[in-house]
């Protein structure tokens, strides 16, 4: 937007899309692939326990519509199976017959199922929550009936895709196993708890990674679109006075309106857009190798929809479409032969005149021309708009709600509704507050306190600029005949780059409005932001008309106010032969000023504009002719980078000095004139920060830990690049705070989705030590005791542990002395976050996430004495290294932030021997993307014979760093159960599972209050492994070996070793595991790691790792960030041609012009999904597309700064 903020809105219903290709509507000929369909809708279901919907049917009733109209596919080609008809045997039989039997090679396939989705109890070991997705076919949930697994439709896709890869998968349904609420219907039932019947012969299991769809492909050219994210619900709601999936409607609206060359991502950054400003609770995602294709693979697509007209006697027709199509009574359509393609060229052989109408059916009469024949096709000449009134529900009661709903009644453009489910709106009074809500319950605009004077007012004026706000972004033409090219930039791209989906604050881009019509066109461009603004952006004064083939660009700064996080912008074009008076569109947030009234006009759609825009209810069945205007839309998302600029790290091939760099800079005013001098107001500070000097530090003017800046991460890249030119460094990279991973914002809020954080399996509730006996702590103290004669508690007494974290507390659980010693050594703290050397944690909670006394949480699982310290405590903390010390680094501010500058240098400080005590393990229980500072700091740490342990991540979806380098250990986490948490992150780079859902650990009520509970999380886990270091570390203590190995730089190694030797998976033979534990066995995936910790058996494991160490090789040594994304050993020259891959310069010159760019590259893997799943695909190996070029689409669509741009366009 351009001055003014609202929530960032997300959205969506769960829909799967795999496809590749679809022909033009065209008479089909033995050379041309085959169409097929089958479409199933289910409203009704036979079990009385299943809740009814009421927009299946009709989904899948708009789809045939589509795909007739649209792409041409033969009518008698799609087979659809509404309600009873879709049984589970019935679905299974008609996609092996109607679909994997009829299909030959190069077919196009389509299968799309509205209804509910839900889960099952896997019997085949493939889910890491022991659940199967699953589709709820008519007869589910009735006896000896199940719903259809994930499992049996990947096998029946597994012979479908053997015949043809191009298959098209649509689910307008969920899976998440999320509780429904109120407001829109959810397609979703609970969990079927039955035990199934073994699976068919032709079931195949298929592994997905957490919160991923399981209805795939493994060998196809697909587009997987899943709707919602895996504890989102999916939703259907009125639209137009039609009940509909919201996935299925604004994908048949997206896939209509479709120009010509969209690809896929074009349609779902359509679908996104329309979807997220009204369903905020709902997040859409894209993946696969061909979600950039052109849809269905048409290249030239029908700009205008068709429909098929049948004769029905005499004059009569009938029409396959109603007024979904927006056909109304008295609409006008020309009538063209059959098999037509061309509508431009071929002359209408006749006119038809509507006389009645449904939803999805008319009936018309010919008005002008002859007879028609069977299958004929017709174009709409004149769309109708009916009934624009918005639905609302206002909540029961007295008060200010009736007075509300009392004044509602009068206004035309309003329908009240008695049922929360069919509103698009939602007035409900809460906490005393006045609330308006989207369908699915979310806070659209600012409270209103009760008690405010004229709190009525206030409500119904922003209802008022709701639907003012609705109607302008509802406003589409599908059918218009007129051609206008649209496109949007950065203005620091050259112009034909993709356009963003999402910029930071401050970004200039530029707009073109291209005239591909025969006639001159009058050109409105609007800006309508999810705040509830619409700005008119063109023309800004008298209106011009622009002539065929003219073009008209401008440039516009995009903004996100101070206090809000994010807004959703829609750049909107309405293109007419006729003029309209643009002071009908603007209003400013909600709540707005009152609206210029309209200048009276004959033109229909003006007409038509003046009356929605001002509330009014249209009069029934308001036409306009199709053929004189048009919209065309970009979404595009605008972010307050959430990134603070700490300072720059400069990187050099040898040692360098302050002032030889100074020197260099000489005609730079703004350097400190002192080495020493700290960095003020006044100038900007160079100091060196490792002891080879071959890392410099540049803090800018006015940076300190307080007062770090916030940044646009791609102008924070462009000026290290420029720092690296004037300094001659071989790189330069900005060192950043970001948000934790895994949160998202909404309203200017920080929000994660962490429902059932505090639910605990009882099994961990009544046992304390539930994860001491897991990793068989017990019996290694025992050990440990017996060989060395200590006593209880002082088993890894003398190992010192660095821990950067929060900083700590004096909580009894990590302060309770004994012998004049507590578990935390808090004077030879440091404290990088604040400066000096007190670590405490302040336990800020001034946002939401903050989790204050994070340090403390992780540290207690670490070492925490035997037995409870906190008296009273509900469980007992139990740490692992009893009797080994803390040293307390505070790197982060709070648990929601992640520091890289801070952590890195405190791995630094310990590698160098420059934290007092000299401890040689470093436990680190957060992550977040990768520096290449932070890379030299664990490498160094490693080739000085000091032990990382670290957390794999939590609700990321992938592994972090620096756990992620190979020169750490990385930890993933496990529960009671002895099966991974369901939000713990893994992949290759794991090496171990540890207890890390449901732990105990020392932690903090609201208010600030000493107690014990439990935790989930990496962290815990993270915690586990570095108590098993600390003890391996004591049980090796006299062993020369262990100095030897520490010297060659193979600590890490040999640790690695002995972890995945030692560790144990669990066994459906009780007496398999270990005493006490309480597993369920399921087969092993090892994205886990080898197995779960066994302490006792690390301890047995000799040590090793005394061969020579292993020379760095080219990848490793230039472009090390990107080489972690790999497997550890996977071939060099592989990882070095898939990142030169990215830069279609790189022919040209070596790896050493592009490594630069790598930390740039990393940090936006880490934070954004689509190029993650993409550079996961390229290092994976994935073929289905070129997946360099996928990768740089999606690259293009981030902040990237300008010199990364150029690259990866060159």
């Amino acid at each position: 937007m351009l001055s003014h903020a609202f929530p960032v809105f997300q959205v969506l219903s769960a829909l799967i899309l795999l496809a590749s290709s679809v022909c033009v509507a065209e008479e089909l000929t033995p050379s041309q692939p085959a169409k097929l369909a089958l479409l199933i809708g289910i409203d009704k279901y036979k079990s009385p326990d299943i809740r009814r919907l009421s927009g299946a049917v009709n989904d899948i009733r708009l789809m045939r519509e589509v795909l007739i109209g649209k792409f041409g596919m033969p009518p008698e080609n799609i087979n659809s199976l509404e309600n009873e008809q879709a049984t589970h045997q019935a679905i299974i039989d008609a996609i092996r017959n109607h679909l994997v039997a009829k299909a030959k090679k190069g077919d196009v396939v389509v299968l799309h199922f509205s209804g509910h989705g839900s889960q099952m109890k896997d019997i085949s070991g493939d889910e890491v929550d022991q659940l199967d997705e699953t589709l709820v076919a008519y007869d589910s949930r009735t006896p000896g009936v199940f719903d259809i697994s994930d499992d049996e439709i990947n096998g029946l896709l597994l012979q479908l895709t053997e015949k043809t890869k191009n298959v098209t998968f649509i689910f307008d349904s969920c899976h998440s196993g999320a509780a429904s609420r109120g407001g829109n219907t959810v397609r979703e039932i609970e969990a079927d708890r039955r035990t199934p019947l073994p699976p068919e012969d032709f079931a195949v299991s298929v592994r997905g990674g957490e919160g991923d769809a399981d209805f795939r492909p493994n060998n196809s050219d697909y587009v997987l679109i899943s709707g919602s994210l895996a504890k989102e619900l999916s939703n259907e709601t009125d639209f137009e006075g039609r009940r509909h999936g919201v996935l299925t409607w604004f994908l048949a609206l997206a896939l209509k309106a479709a120009p010509d060359r969209s690809t896929y991502r074009d349609v779902m950054d359509q679908v996104k857009s329309e979807v997220s400003t009204r369903f905020p609770s709902q997040t859409p995602q894209i993946e696969g190798p061909g979600q950039d294709l052109v849809v269905f693979g048409v290249d030239k697509l029908n700009t205008k929809p068709y429909v098929l007209v049948e004769p029905a006697g005499g004059n009569r027709t009938r029409v396959e479409a109603g007024k979904v199509f927006g056909l109304g009574k008295e609409s006008t359509m020309k009538v063209y032969p059959p098999r037509t393609t061309d509508f431009e060229s071929t002359k209408s052989a006749a006119t038809l005149r509507i006389t009645r109408v449904s939803d999805f059916e008319a009936e018309g009469e010919i008005s002008n021309g002859g007879s028609i024949q069977p299958h004929s096709r017709a174009l709409l000449e004149a769309v109708s708009f009916g009934d624009t009134s918005i639905p609302v529900f206002v909540q029961k009661r007295s008060g200010p709600l009736s007075e509300v709903k009392a004044t509602l009644a009068q206004m035309q453009a309003i329908t009240l509704v008695d049922d929360e489910a069919g509103a698009r709106l939602l007035v409900k009074e809460q906490d005393g507050n006045l609330l308006v809500q989207s369908g699915d319950l979310q806070v659209l605009v600012s409270p209103v306190r009760v008690s405010e004077t004229d709190a009525v007012g206030h409500v119904i004026d922003q209802i008022k600029d709701l639907v003012h706000w609705l109607v302008v972004l509802a406003l589409n033409n599908p059918s218009s005949g007129i051609k206008v090219g649209f496109s949007v930039w950065r203005a620091t791209d050259p112009p034909g780059t993709p356009s963003p989906v999402a910029v930071a604050s401050g970004t200039e881009l530029i707009y073109r409005v291209e005239n591909r019509h025969s006639q001159p066109l009058y050109i409105y461009v609007l800006d309508v932001s999810s705040d509830g603004s619409v700005t008119t952006l063109y023309p800004g004064g008298d209106q011009q008309q622009l002539l065929s083939g003219k073009e008209l660009e401008r440039h516009l700064r995009m903004s996100v106010p101070s206090g809000q996080v994010g807004v959703t912008d829609v750049l909107k074009i309405i293109a007419t032969l006729k003029p309209i008076d643009p002071s009908l569109f603007p209003q400013g947030p909600i709540r707005s000023a009152s609206k210029a009234t309209a200048k009276a006009t004959s033109d229909p759609l003006a007409r038509f504009l003046a009356s929605a825009l001002r509330g009014a209810r249209t009069a029934a069945d308001v036409t306009v002719e199709s053929d004189t205007w048009v919209t065309l839309q970009k979404p595009i998302q605008i972010r307050q980078e959430g990134a603070k600029l700490s300072s720059f790290a400069l990187h050099f091939d040898g040692p360098k000095s302050v002032q030889d760099i100074r020197v260099r800079l000489s005609d730079n005013p703004a350097l400190c004139s002192r080495e020493d001098k700290p960095a003020r107001g006044d100038c900007e500070q160079l100091a060196s920060i490792t002891n080879d000097g071959t890392v410099l530090e540049w803090l800018q003017r006015s940076a300190s830990r307080e007062t770090d800046q916030t940044v646009s991460v791609g102008l924070a890249f462009d000026e290290a690049y420029r720092i690296q030119d004037q300094t001659g460094a071989i790189r330069v990279e900005p060192q950043l705070e970001i948000q934790a991973l895994g949160v998202k914002t909404e309203q200017g809020i920080d929000k994660r989705d962490i429902t059932g954080d505090d639910r605990h399996d009882p099994a961990a509730a009544a046992d304390d030590q539930w994860s001491l006996k897991q990793i068989l702590v017990l019996e290694a103290w025992t050990k440990i005791r017996h060989r060395f004669d200590v006593a209880e508690g002082k088993e890894a007494d003398g190992v010192i542990i660095a821990h950067p974290d929060t900083g700590y507390r004096h909580h009894p659980e990590t302060w309770s002395e004994a012998e004049g010693k507590r578990p935390i050594d808090a004077g030879k703290g440091r404290n990088y976050y604040e400066g000096g050397t007190d670590a405490l944690d302040p336990l800020l909670s001034d946002r939401l996430l903050d989790n204050p006394g994070h340090g403390t949480a992780s540290g207690s699982v670490i070492v925490s004495p035997p037995g409870c310290q906190l008296l009273h405590a509900s469980g007992c903390v139990n740490g692992i290294a009893r009797g080994a010390q803390l040293i307390p680094l505070r790197v982060h501010r709070t648990v929601s932030q992640f520091n890289t500058r801070n952590l890195s240098q405190a791995i630094q400080d310990v590698a160098d021997g420059n934290i007092a005590g000299n401890p040689r393990l470093i436990a680190i229980a957060m992550g977040g993307p990768p520096t290449f500072t932070m890379w030299k700091a664990v490498k160094t740490a490693e080739k000085n014979g000091v032990l990382i342990v670290a957390a794999a991540g939590n609700y990321v979806g992938t592994v972090v760093w620096p756990a992620r380098f190979h020169s750490s250990i990385a930890v993933a986490a496990g529960n009671v159960r002895c099966q991974p948490w369901t939000n713990s992150s893994h992949g290759s780079a794991v090496d171990i599972m540890a207890p890390g859902e449901s732990v105990w650990r020392a932690t903090f009520n609201e208010q600030h209050e000493d107690m014990n509970g439990m935790g989930k999380g990496t962290t815990f886990a993270s915690g586990n492994v570095a108590g098993a270091a600390a003890l391996w570390l004591s049980w090796h203590r006299d062993d020369p070996s262990l100095r030897m190995i520490s010297e060659q730089g193979l600590l890490t190694r040999a640790f690695r070793a002995a972890l995945r030797s030692s560790a144990w998976r669990p066994s459906s033979s009780v007496s398999a595991n270990p005493p006490g534990t309480y597993c369920h066995s399921s087969a092993w995936d090892t994205d886990y790691g080898a197995g779960i910790l066994n302490v006792a058996g690390l301890l047995d494991v000799p040590l090793s790792g005394s061969q020579p160490r292993a020379a760095l090789s080219v990848s490793e040594e230039t472009v090390p960030l990107f080489a972690s994304l790999y497997p550890e050993g996977t071939e060099p020259e592989r990882i070095r041609s898939d990142y030169l891959s990215l830069f279609p310069a790189a022919r040209s010159a070596g790896i050493e012009k592009f490594g630069s760019f790598e930390t740039e590259i990393l940090y936006h893997y880490t934070v954004n999904e689509d190029l993650r799943r993409k550079m996961d695909a390229l290092a994976g190996g994935q073929r289905g597309e070129e997946p360099a070029e996928s990768v740089r689409q999606a690259l293009f669509r981030q902040d990237l700064s300008g010199r990364l741009r150029q690259a990866l366009l060159q």
